[in-house]
């Protein structure tokens, strides 16, 4: 009987005839099919070694052999420090910031990573760009925004009260409005503003306050370049009729005096009011006749003139003079001083529409405008500016529906405006399409930043 060992010789040399049959169509050849592959297999490796063996001494010997760097038009960053450079003349010259990148290269200049290593053989040059130019831009595609410019109140130990400026640029409105039948009480430079539906109206005179329900005392202090926002409206004033006191014609039979104040009562509920002025009979307005009628200045005999009810048949001869129509028709509600923590805010969209006066919080003390390098900022600079990240882009300063002037400035997430200097250099930083109009006070808050145009190397 067949030991174990017989057993696998025989099975081997039975597996052996079929490899030799299906490789080399013998059964019995007399060569093992198996060493080419293994004597292949074996050189194979031997020489992928030497190659291996090779490359890694001539890295040693000369390392850093990448050129893909000098490729012109590359920002080249080294990996090790995150430097950037410009490859020109056949030197690697030190770039100042990403914008003077974009200006010498182009928006399609590609940013090649390198080792040090493989820069270290290349001549280094006197760095180039533009001093204090920003380090990022603004994407083409990024947003205006809402621009919100706040008055907080501080008040001080001593009870002084500390006015500032705060502008915030964020994607989505914040902050809630003044109702449309609410107006906001102000002060700035000795003089007092009513503001409503997104005019201020500067008040002729303190008691004017009183008479609207308000204090000139409880007028919230703004600074000057928070209320240049706001587009100016015509004055509130008390009617002036010239000549006050003097011997008028009759109504209704009776000797009227330039200043008296009548009242017209018509169909259903309706009531119109006029002024006996020294050039005739002028209608007023429900606000106009209640500030005629409270102006100190036509007191007689320590009494206000009271207004007489006459017929419209006792007017109908009367001469009349033109109406003099200026500020709201009725007299606005005086809203409530924002709640602490919050200020009076005037929230402009980039989209055209009118600003509102909102109550929101100001932007952070954190975003306070420092004297930087480079930068610069005026009397009209806003106390701190927040803008929120993927806001700014290219503006012009100018008005709404109007074309674009002069004055373009990219604005950054940073809080600073950067002036340009012509279109090509847009294009060059990113920005295909024109700016959009941002009215000039608005700008004026932003710290300013050097100009951005040609000669950035």
């Amino acid at each position: 009987m067949p030991s174990r060992r017989d057993q696998v010789q025989a099975q081997s040399i039975v597996q052996n005839r079929m490899v030799c049959a299906l490789v080399s169509a013998d059964p019995d050849a007399a060569d093992n099919p198996h060493r080419p592959l293994g004597t292949g297999t074996i050189g194979g490796l031997l020489v992928a070694t030497l190659i291996i063996v090779g490359f890694a001494v001539y890295g040693y010997l000369r390392p850093g052999g990448s050129t893909k760097w000098q490729t012109p038009g590359s920002l080249v960053v080294e990996k090790e420090t995150g430097s950037r450079y410009v490859y020109v003349q056949g030197r690697l010259r030190p770039i100042l910031n990403y914008a003077s990148a974009r200006l010498l290269l182009g928006p399609e200049a590609k940013t090649v990573t390198v080792s040090a290593k493989s820069l270290a053989a290349a001549p280094h040059g006197q760095p180039v760009g533009i001093p204090g130019a920003p380090d990022t831009l603004p994407t083409a595609a990024a947003g205006v925004g809402v621009w919100s410019v706040c008055a907080p109140v501080a008040v001080d130990r001593v009870g002084r009260q500390d006015t500032a400026t705060t502008l915030s640029i964020t994607a989505k409105p914040t902050g809630t409005p003044v109702p449309a039948d609410k107006a906001v009480l102000v002060s700035s430079g000795g003089e007092q503003y009513l503001i409503q539906a997104g005019r201020r109206l500067r008040l002729g005179a303190p008691w004017i306050a009183r008479v609207l329900g308000g204090d000139e005392r409880a007028a919230t202090p703004v600074p000057a370049n928070w209320l240049r926002i706001v587009p100016a409206g015509p004055d509130l004033v008390a009617p002036q009729p010239g000549r006050r006191g003097a011997a008028g014609p009759a109504i209704d039979g009776v000797h009227r005096k330039v200043g008296d104040l009548f009242l017209v009562r018509g169909a259903g509920d309706t009531v119109r009011y006029y002024q006996l002025r020294s050039d005739g009979l002028a209608a007023l307005n429900p606000l106009q006749y209640v500030l005629a009628g409270a102006d100190p200045a036509g007191v007689r005999g320590g009494r206000s003139p009271e207004p007489v009810e006459v017929t419209a048949a006792g007017i109908s001869g009367v001469r009349t003079a033109p109406a003099v129509v200026t500020g709201p028709e009725v007299a606005p509600a005086i809203a409530e001083a924002p709640p602490e923590g919050a200020a009076w805010c005037v929230r402009q969209p980039m989209n055209g529409a009118p600003p509102e006066i909102t109550v929101d919080r100001p932007a952070p003390a954190a975003d306070a405008v420092v004297d930087g390098y480079q930068l610069s900022r005026t009397d009209r600079t806003a106390d701190a500016v927040s803008v929120a990240a993927g806001q700014g882009g290219l503006v012009a300063a100018g008005r709404f529906g109007q074309p674009a002037g002069p004055g373009w400035f990219v604005v950054t997430d940073a809080g600073v405006k950067y002036p340009v200097a012509d279109a090509a250099t847009a294009e060059r930083l990113g920005f295909a399409v024109g700016p959009r109009p941002a009215p000039p006070e608005l700008l004026d808050l932003l710290p300013t930043g050097p100009r951005l145009g040609a000669g950035a190397g």
